[in-house]
């Protein structure tokens, strides 16, 4: 229950946010719930009187199940059990913070974009706690990076130069970096740009099982063996299964793993197809997304491309694609883009992107955690 919508908090930070200070609001909303008792009460009266009333066995199980979840907020109210358990919860997160050092106010410049320095760790636990404290109240959390237009070598302010003619390179007029540039929403790109933008579509289509490639047969073979020595069901049996109804979906991951012990890792990019061939697992279809997503691409390339400078870094694809979809709204299927990858390198990919969602300057690309 939101009785007024006592308990609503809108939180808004940038390389920082004292979750202590956070928990103690937080507190506060909990408790105050208590204020509510009276109209939870009312509320079960209503909906008591209302089924007795009805007749429809679909509406009374409707106002039952409304009674039974009102009861169970009026007994966390009055034993406590809400608070106590939030507490235990956040414990956690809470003692990590303070352990964590002074938040340092220094400020590093990453390309284009200039932004006070981000503590991986720092960010991590304050995303846990912020995933807690939505299990308990209604929150907000605005998490922003500060931007502005500086060269990332020698700090000039590059915002005002003028944009280079067709054929020519921008240059910072400090040090003479090579700068990636905007001329009416074209971007200016190398060759490996392409290469990777390539990449990025040809995973659009694979995780429609779009592409164009034939199965060999020993790979059916090897993998209904692989299975077998587990005592698990062939791809015949799991596919008849699930048209049944008998099987739900499966996990990406298994099969990936299978890839790996029978040698077919050249298969690991069309998993969606391969899947839906041997067990009939479901497609996504997302066509009507295409525009919309390379639009979005080249937008934050062009800032991903200033910000890791000269390293030699770059972001997985797979976990790009499905960032990009959730951005859009599409609801994607944590089984679908299952990785191998590191909690580092997860942590340094939730980085980057934030920093890219934020340089891109544009109202829809927003940095979803």
């Amino acid at each position: 229950m939101n009785p007024d919508g006592l308990n609503k908090l809108t939180v808004t930070y940038t390389t920082d946010c004292n979750i202590i200070q956070v928990n103690e609001k937080v507190e506060q909303i909990i408790n105050s719930e208590k204020n509510a008792k009276n109209k939870i009460l009312q509320e079960i009266s209503k909906l008591t009187l209302a089924a007795r009333s009805t007749s429809i066995l679909n509406q009374k199980s409707n106002y039952l199940n409304k009674i039974a979840k009102l009861n169970n907020q009026l007994k966390e109210i009055e034993s406590e059990t809400k608070i106590i358990k939030y507490r235990h919860d956040v414990k956690p997160m809470i003692e990590a913070y303070k352990a964590l050092p002074p938040c340092e106010n220094k400020i590093s410049f990453v390309g284009k974009s200039i932004s006070e320095k981000i503590s991986p760790e720092r960010m991590k636990i304050i995303r846990q706690f912020f995933d807690v404290v939505e299990n308990y109240i209604s929150i907000n959390v605005h998490h922003k990076v500060n931007v502005s237009t500086n060269c990332s070598n020698c700090n000039i302010d590059i915002k005002n130069l003028s944009e280079p003619v067709q054929g020519e390179i921008l240059e910072c007029p400090g040090c003479g970096l090579n700068l990636i540039s905007y001329k009416d929403n074209t971007l200016q790109t190398s060759t490996s740009d392409y290469k990777d933008r390539e990449n990025f579509e040809k995973m659009f289509i694979n995780y429609q099982g779009l592409e164009k490639i034939i199965f060999p047969n020993s790979l059916f073979v090897d993998l209904d063996k692989y299975y077998k020595s587990f005592d698990l069901p062939d791809g015949k049996t799991v596919k008849m299964r699930k048209a049944k109804g008998e099987l739900q979906d499966l996990e990406y991951q298994s099969l990936l793993t299978a890839l790996q012990k029978t040698k077919y890792v050249m298969y690991y990019d069309h998993v969606w197809l391969l899947a839906n061939i041997y067990w009939g697992m479901p497609l996504a279809d997302i066509q009507n997304y295409r525009d919309r997503l390379m639009r979005d691409y080249d937008i934050t390339e062009s800032v991903f491309k200033i910000i890791k400078g000269d390293r030699k870094a770059s972001i997985s694809t797979k976990w790009r694609l499905q960032k990009q979809l959730k951005m859009r709204g599409y609801h994607v299927p944590p089984r679908d883009f299952k990785g191998v990858e590191t909690p580092d390198i997860l942590e340094y990919y939730e980085q980057m992107w934030m920093q890219m969602c934020a340089g891109a300057n544009d109202p829809e690309i927003v940095y979803i955690p």
